[in-house]
């Protein structure tokens, strides 16, 4: 489910961007400048110019997009669980990437005998989204927050960025698993549930 980005906690993620710290070292630099008696007194605009000029400049954060294939194919599935694994080897913790490890597992595991089942054949639309849509979304949410900002500003609900997305992990791990054991089972009538369900969590991704 998704929630609107308080005020707070945008201007959290500016105070912690790039921009605002490197404008921030140019304004005080200027304002040294000042004290010195360097600039005399038109060192207040030379505060403010250094500023902007400071923050218009400063590197941008790169944005991350992890590109899966839409394939229907177990194969191009599991194929594109492996970039989301790549990603997150590279630029997150062994936290989540265990979870990920975990849920790549689970749907490969549905994967292998998804030509064999038609009963699975005939739910793998579920599967394929966890694969393709809702795991890549929450990854790739999360990747485009400013490092800084992902452990240490807590947002409304109280949890930083990094938590939430431990606890977005967990909801599909579990699922995931719970779907492999009701396969395993043959209970396939509780796919459409877990379908629906994470169709509601999922189809509109969390954002921070």
């Amino acid at each position: 489910m998704s929630r609107r980005t308080s005020i707070g906690e945008r201007f959290g993620r500016y105070f912690l961007s790039r921009a605002n710290l490197v404008g921030m070292a140019c304004a005080v630099g200027m304002g040294l400048l000042g004290a010195l008696g360097i600039v005399g007194s038109i060192w207040p605009l030379l505060v403010v110019g250094g500023y902007t000029v400071g923050a218009l400049v400063a590197p941008r954060e790169k944005g991350h997009r992890i590109n899966v294939d839409r394939a229907r194919q177990a194969r191009d599935v599991l194929a594109a669980l492996d970039e989301v694994h790549a990603q997150a080897r590279r630029h997150t913790d062994a936290e989540v990437v265990e979870r990920i490890e975990r849920i790549r597992r689970a749907i490969g595991l549905l994967a292998s005998s998804d030509g064999d089942d038609p009963q699975i054949a005939g739910n793998w639309e579920t599967i394929r989204q966890v694969a393709l849509e809702y795991l890549p979304a929450t990854l790739e949410n999360y990747l485009n927050i400013p490092n800084v900002y992902r452990r240490t500003v807590r947002g409304s609900a109280g949890t930083t960025a990094h938590r939430e997305l431990i606890s977005q992990l967990d909801i599909l791990l579990n699922r995931m698993e719970q779907i492999a054991g009701d396969v395993g089972a043959g209970h396939f009538d509780q796919m459409v549930e877990h379908g629906r369900f994470l169709e509601t969590r999922f189809s509109d991704p969390l954002t921070w």
